[in-house]
């Protein structure tokens, strides 16, 4: 990832397009690197929860837990695991509070636009050294009636507003649906990537997601290509 760069992430629904940028963040926060995660589709906390979460389940599964693989988000969230994980929730909260305090979110409110991802993006630009913004399709447009428009006009914004920072900027995308009866190609094709077709030719790159086919009960065992 380098200066200037706007790279763009897409996949479909539930692929895991956030975790994969909270993975991003979290990296990058742990070495060192501000990292400013502007989370418009989450719930508020949900980064810092999730992030947390993947810290508990792993050090479970690496430290050999009994149990380990009864570990559920789901469960974790309602407060049923707590004989599971024994003090790994502490140690999850003092490893954030010191390895990950480079790790900032902002949520959004009732109205997000262009002018406010410039706004922050320009007025936290000397205090960061990456960008995340998750995702773009959740930035309220200005024209319903010209969809296509209103996305080349905000994704050119973004790339600007990036040029002008010297920092990069990390932009989640969501997909059309693809062609029913059509075979697809193994990662989706940047022309399902939704609204103008300038969205991908702007960024510098592009990186597109898809789950394997996978028949069993074992789902979560499924490769991802990208």
């Amino acid at each position: 990832i380098l200066p200037h760069d706007l790279i763009e992430i897409g996949a479909e629904t539930g692929a895991g397009k956030t975790d994969l940028v909270t993975t991003i963040a979290n990296l990058n926060a742990a070495a060192g690197k501000r990292v400013f995660v502007i989370a418009l589709e989450a719930e508020l906390g949900e980064i810092e929860r999730r992030t947390k979460y993947g810290l508990i389940a792993r050090w479970a599964f690496e430290r050999k837990y009994d149990n380990a693989h009864r570990l559920s988000y789901v469960d974790w969230y309602l407060g049923r695991c707590e004989r599971l994980i024994g003090g790994l929730d502490a140690e999850a909260d003092e490893y954030m509070r010191t390895k990950l305090r480079g790790l900032h979110t902002f949520y959004r409110g009732a109205h997000f636009d262009g002018t406010n991802i410039e706004k922050l993006l320009t007025t936290w630009q000397t205090q960061a050294d990456l960008f995340v913004i998750d995702h773009l399709h959740y930035v309220d447009i200005d024209d319903d009636k010209n969809e296509n428009a209103a996305y080349k006009k905000l994704i050119k914004l973004i790339r600007n507003v990036a040029l002008a920072c010297g920092k990069p900027v990390i932009l989640v995308v969501h997909l059309r649906k693809g062609d029913t009866g059509r075979r697809e190609p193994l990662v989706p094709s940047i022309d399902r990537v939704h609204g103008s077709s300038e969205i991908s030719k702007i960024a510098t790159s592009a990186i597109m997601i898809s789950r394997a086919p996978f028949v069993g009960s074992d789902w979560w065992k499924a490769p991802t290509f990208f």
